[in-house]
C-alpha cells in the first residue's frame, strides 16, 4: 500500500475561502437590500428626499404631520409583515423637501459634536484634579483593572 500524504488545509484558509464564497459583492451588503424609488417618482420630485415607512397610525401621524414628510401620491404600498394581531402592516412612500432634510440633518450632527466636544472637555471641578483641559472625560469611579482582584 502507497503511503499517501494529503497536505493539510489550515482551518483560517478553508474559512478565509467559505466567506469569499459568502460575501460577494460590496461590504455594505445592505444597499442590495433597500427599497428602490420608482424611477418617475424621482423624476417628478426631483426636490425630495425619499424613504419608505410602515403605515402605522401612530408612525405616519408624526411624519405627516408633526414633520414635513408627506405621502406620495400614485405609488402602492408595499406588503413587509404581519403585527402580532395578524395584521398586514405595509410599507408607504414618503418624501420630504431636499433643504428641510438637510436642515434636519445639520441640526442633527450639531447635537452629535456637542456631545462629543463635552466628553472631550475636562469633566472635573475637583480643585485637586490637575488633569490637563484637553483630557478626555472619564466618570467617577470607573477604573480599569487587570487581572482578577478579590
Amino acid at each position: 500500500m502507497a503511503n499517501e500524504q494529503r497536505a493539510r488545509v489550515s482551518r483560517a484558509e478553508e474559512n478565509q475561502a467559505q466567506r469569499r464564497r459568502r460575501q460577494p459583492g460590496t461590504i455594505d451588503r445592505m444597499d442590495e437590500f433597500a427599497l428602490t424609488i420608482p424611477d418617475e417618482v424621482q423624476a417628478a420630485n426631483p426636490d425630495h428626499v425619499f424613504r419608505w415607512v410602515l403605515d402605522r397610525p401612530k408612525r405616519m401621524h408624526q411624519l405627516t404631520v408633526r414633520d414635513d414628510w408627506d405621502r406620495v401620491d400614485g405609488v402602492e404600498p408595499i406588503p413587509d409583515h404581519a403585527d402580532k394581531a395578524g395584521n398586514q402592516l405595509n410599507l408607504v412612500l414618503v418624501k420630504k423637501r431636499k433643504e428641510f432634510w438637510e436642515e434636519d440633518q445639520r441640526a442633527k450632527g450639531q447635537a452629535l459634536r456637542e456631545q462629543e466636544q463635552a466628553m472631550v472637555r475636562k469633566a472635573s471641578n475637583d480643585p485637586q484634579d490637575d488633569r490637563p483641559a484637553d483630557v478626555s472625560y472619564v466618570p467617577d469611579g470607573n477604573s480599569i483593572t487587570s487581572g482578577f482582584t478579590p
